[in-house]
C-alpha cells in the first residue's frame, strides 16, 4: 500500500461527519450487521467497539451522534472496505432523515379536487 493511500486512510480514521444527528446506536447495530459481509465482526456496546477479522482486532469504532471515527490498531488491506461501510451507514442515514423530512403525498389528493 503506497504512503498516498496510507494518509488517505489515516485522514478518513479521523472521523467521518454526518449531515444530521444519527442515533449511534442505531449505527453501530447497522455497522455490525454491514461488516459481517466482510467475514468482520463488530463488538460494541453503546455505538463503542471493536472490529475483528478472524479473531484479529483490526480497528476500533466509535459511533456518536455526528459520525463516526476510528482508532487504527494496524492499517492493511481491510482498513479501507470497513471504513467504506462506515460511510455508507451515515449515508444511508442522512438520506433517511432527508426523506422523514420531505412533505409527504396526498394520494387522495388528485380524487378529491375531482369531486369539488
Amino acid at each position: 500500500m503506497t504512503d498516498y493511500f496510507k494518509g488517505v486512510i489515516k485522514t478518513l480514521l479521523k472521523g467521518i461527519k454526518s449531515d444530521f444527528d444519527i442515533d449511534p446506536i442505531d449505527a453501530a447495530n447497522r455497522f455490525q450487521v454491514a461488516l459481517l459481509e466482510l467475514d468482520c465482526e463488530f463488538h460494541h456496546k453503546d455505538g463503542s467497539g471493536y472490529v475483528f477479522y478472524n479473531d484479529e482486532l483490526e480497528l476500533l469504532a466509535y459511533w456518536e451522534i455526528d459520525g463516526v471515527r476510528f482508532q487504527d490498531i494496524k492499517i492493511n488491506s481491510r482498513t479501507l472496505p470497513i471504513i467504506q461501510v462506515a460511510l455508507m451507514i451515515i449515508s444511508e442515514m442522512d438520506e433517511e432523515t432527508i426523506n422523514k423530512s420531505l412533505p409527504e403525498e396526498d394520494s387522495d389528493s388528485d380524487t378529491e379536487d375531482l369531486w369539488l
